[in-house]
């Protein structure tokens, strides 16, 4: 099997990823603890690092393979979705993996498992590959939810909870509390929990669900403070303060993540008994969160005018761009939407459309897009200029055409959306 062959393959199976009218029921961890049984558990050949959240658990998930990989460990990385290359859900020292190791392990797979989904096929993909490489730590990334995830197969070393608010409420559930049900059921017996700040009724299901699991609760703004300080931070912890650190993930919320990236990887070295020196740690630390890359999470490209892409796809993420949006010089806003059906496009419009002078809105083309017709009709109470354009190049040259040299094209809604138009501004991974 080639590389083609094997995104043939994948290609053909179940994706809950393009797929609406599912409940949990429909996802099954079991599938996945049943193959790596059958392979020998090479996900216990490593210590795992299990992420969920709503946002910014792919920023958390990637700050904390950077500090690992900064202190000199081999560090597996997998998380979801990509953005131009499925290989770059699998990534190994942060290096997605390559072509012919892909298609490999999928022909693996294939011969393995009857009938995965496409989900579970990266996932087992990912976990083996981490063991043929020789990881000390896989930094995982839960799917959807967490209870119900494939990822929930696993054993992890730690557990850690980014910031919880509503997504996904037909599968998840309607309110704060289900939601953090949901995530919360990857805690588990012998995994400590490291938590972002989360909304009262989150953070109180949290507690239970560590408690219950006979497990410590870190939390990010109690046990662990950050202090900002121009485009500097500190992390103050129970193992001391990182001073003078630097992500270049603009936004307050995005020091919040590299707490709680930097809690996990504590609790991760303390669970392995690791002997690392604390400044070889604090250095770790500074020089992993110093070289994280993320793209299409506030990624400015400079110019006249100057674009910002960012996935942000719920009220909150939406809420938390508007803020981070200050730190980028502009006179006028032009936004370039797109989002999916199912999400909360009125309250990301609360968020954004009234600090826009106008609105392209278009489509990314995912199974799941809302149309621009549709979006429409949420902007509706908006005094706000807008354009319907259906695709995400004619939309970006119709924001640049509408725009002055010192203004701001912003594109969100939708990381499909940011994928396709850093495809069409030929932006390399």
């Amino acid at each position: 099997m080639n590389f083609r062959e094997a995104l043939q393959y994948l290609g053909g199976l179940v994706d809950y990823e393009r797929l609406t009218g599912y409940r949990p029921a429909a996802l099954d961890p079991d599938g996945l603890r049943r193959y790596l049984a059958r392979r020998g558990h090479p996900d216990r050949r490593y210590r795992v690092l299990h992420v969920a959240g709503t946002k910014g658990k792919g920023s958390t998930a990637v700050m904390a393979a950077s500090v690992l990989r900064a202190a000199g460990y081999r560090v597996g990385l997998f998380t979801s979705p990509h953005l131009h290359s499925v290989t770059e859900r699998v990534m190994i020292d942060l290096r997605p993996l390559a072509e012919d190791r892909f298609a490999a392990g999928i022909d693996r797979l294939r011969s393995a498992w009857a009938e995965p989904t496409y989900f579970e096929a990266l996932a087992g993909l990912a976990l083996e590959a981490f063991a043929a490489a020789g990881v000390d730590f896989a930094v995982v990334e839960a799917g959807l939810g967490g209870r119900h995830d494939a990822t929930n197969a696993l054993k992890p070393d730690v557990c850690a909870l980014s910031p919880i608010s509503l997504d996904h409420v037909a599968v998840l559930g309607d309110t704060v509390q289900a939601v953090a049900a949901e995530k919360a059921g990857i805690i588990k017996p012998g995994a400590p929990v490291v938590s972002a700040p989360q909304r009262p009724g989150a953070l109180e299901v949290i507690a239970r669900a560590a408690e219950a699991a006979g497990v410590s609760l870190q939390v990010v703004g109690r046990d662990y403070l950050v202090e900002r300080k121009g485009d500097r931070f500190d992390i103050a912890g129970p193992a001391g303060t990182y001073r003078g650190l630097f992500v270049p993930l603009p936004g307050a919320h995005q020091t919040e993540n590299a707490a709680l990236a930097v809690a996990a990887v504590e609790a991760a070295l303390a669970k392995a008994g690791s002997s690392l020196e604390p400044e070889r740690l604090a250095e770790a630390v500074r020089r992993g969160l110093a070289g994280v890359r993320w793209p299409g999470r506030f990624e400015v490209i400079p110019g006249r005018p100057s674009i910002v892409l960012d996935g942000a796809h719920n009220a909150d993420s939406a809420a938390r761009l508007r803020e981070a949006l200050g730190l980028v010089a502009h006179r006028r806003l032009v936004l370039v939407f797109g989002a999916g059906r199912e999400k909360d496009v009125a309250g990301m419009f609360d968020e954004l459309a009234p600090q826009s002078n106008l609105v392209v809105l278009t489509s990314s083309g995912h199974p799941r897009a809302a149309s621009p017709r549709e979006l429409a009709a949420h902007l509706e109470p908006f005094p706000v200029s807008r354009l319907e354009v259906a695709a995400p190049a004619l939309a970006l040259q119709a924001a640049r055409d509408n725009s002055a040299p010192e203004d701001l094209i912003l594109v969100t809604g939708s990381l499909h959306l940011v994928a396709r138009v850093r495809e069409v501004l030929g932006l390399p991974w």
